[in-house]
């Protein structure tokens, strides 16, 4: 699975963003996060096809894993996704992973693995809005389908699909 095979929803944003910016804007305290959505969706974070994945070597051990596991989930098939994510308010949640990734916030725990690849700057944020309350459905049916094709789960997810609901645009 690839950030490509995410369908895009008739009527709701999609939006592809430079983490790097984002990252930016947290130590601009003027910094204005209205470009994204404030409404509920799934974010992911996709790493760019012509780069190979690093990790930084403050990682140790913890980045040996991460690099075996990068390399069994991309095997078989190619991906691009590094974390899959669902807000009630991107840009809140997205503003959290930033304010993370920067160490001012301690309420992202989701996706900290993230911040072991080495030039995480370079990745992208994919913001995909969707109906209101599908959210957690639509992360579920994303992870299980990831885990499907890959056998395991996005590279910096820790915890799989949440209770039993299930959303995917069309189906």
């Amino acid at each position: 699975m690839t950030s490509h095979d995410l369908p895009t929803i008739p009527g709701h944003a999609r939006l592809n963003l430079p983490l790097g910016e984002l990252l930016g804007r947290v130590d601009e305290p003027a910094a204005r996060w209205n470009d994204l959505p404030a409404r509920a969706g799934l974010y992911l974070i996709r790493w760019p096809p012509v780069s190979p994945l690093r990790l930084r070597s403050e990682a140790g051990a913890a980045g040996e894993t991460l690099s075996q596991r990068w390399q069994a989930l991309t095997r078989h098939r190619a991906t691009d996704i590094l974390y899959i994510g669902k807000g009630d308010s991107l840009r809140h949640r997205i503003r959290q992973l930033a304010r993370f990734g920067r160490g001012h916030a301690v309420n992202h725990a989701g996706g900290k693995d993230l911040w072991w690849v080495a030039g995480i700057e370079q990745a992208e944020v994919v913001v995909l809005t969707c109906p209101e309350g599908c959210q957690t459905g639509f992360e579920n049916a994303a992870l299980e389908r990831f885990f499907r094709e890959h056998g395991d789960l996005p590279l910096a997810n820790r915890r799989g699909p949440h209770g039993v609901e299930r959303w995917w645009p069309g189906e």
